[in-house]
């Protein structure tokens, strides 16, 4: 008799939820090469180091301010905030530069902090919401209302940003097929699944969770 294969599951630990290499990488890709920035969609929050925290922070700050990346502009912000000597010095900062030897991975090293960032939030978000679900003294749709407001921020845009104007053409286009259509008193919204589950779209004064 043969023997069914047996799915396996990888389960994380709990210090596998984030990837301290990954996250130094990273930073010395920016380091090595500042251009890439604007690309990765990375933001302080994604870290999990402390120290990396501080590190991307003080990046994030010298680009929105103009100015330029590098060892010594990062050193002066963050001894500007106290925090060059907590972090670990010259030493932390040369150990992430050195151990980088080039930026071509950084979009690999991103999609990993990326990943575990999302992971950590989504863990986080349950638990929060099992916890309350325990507690008899909060009512259930106050935990669920509470789940909801929490939704849209553990949802990670997947697709590229578009300026407000390509938004509000194609708002105004199914505004015209409405009322050009007055038969149907559904609009539709672009998530093809989301329209067949509800029928074809949103109905007016009708709220959906």
């Amino acid at each position: 008799m043969t023997a069914l294969p047996v799915e396996t599951t990888e389960m994380l630990s709990p210090t596998e939820l984030y990837d301290r290499e990954s996250e130094d990488a990273l930073i010395g890709s920016v380091i090595i090469n500042p251009d890439i920035l604007p690309n990765l969609g990375v933001t302080v929050d994604d870290f999990h180091v402390i120290r990396n925290r501080w590190l991307w922070e003080a990046i994030r700050w010298l680009e929105s301010n103009h100015q330029e990346i590098d060892m010594l502009s990062i050193q002066k912000r963050l001894s500007d905030q106290g925090r060059f000597t907590e972090l670990g010095g010259q030493a932390y900062l040369l150990d992430i530069y050195n151990n980088t030897p080039t930026s071509l991975h950084a979009g690999t090293y991103a999609a990993r902090v990326l990943d575990l960032s999302d992971r950590r939030r989504l863990i986080n978000a349950i638990t929060a919401t099992a916890q309350a679900a325990y507690d008899a003294s909060i009512r259930v749709m106050e935990t669920i209302n509470s789940l909801a407001t929490r939704l849209p921020d553990l949802v990670r845009s997947q697709s590229s940003a578009q300026h407000v104007s390509v938004y509000a053409s194609r708002h105004y286009d199914r505004m015209d097929m409405s009322r050009d259509n007055p038969i149907s008193p559904l609009m539709a919204t672009g998530f093809r699944e989301f329209d067949r589950i509800t029928g074809g779209g949103l109905r007016a004064g009708e709220v959906m969770l």
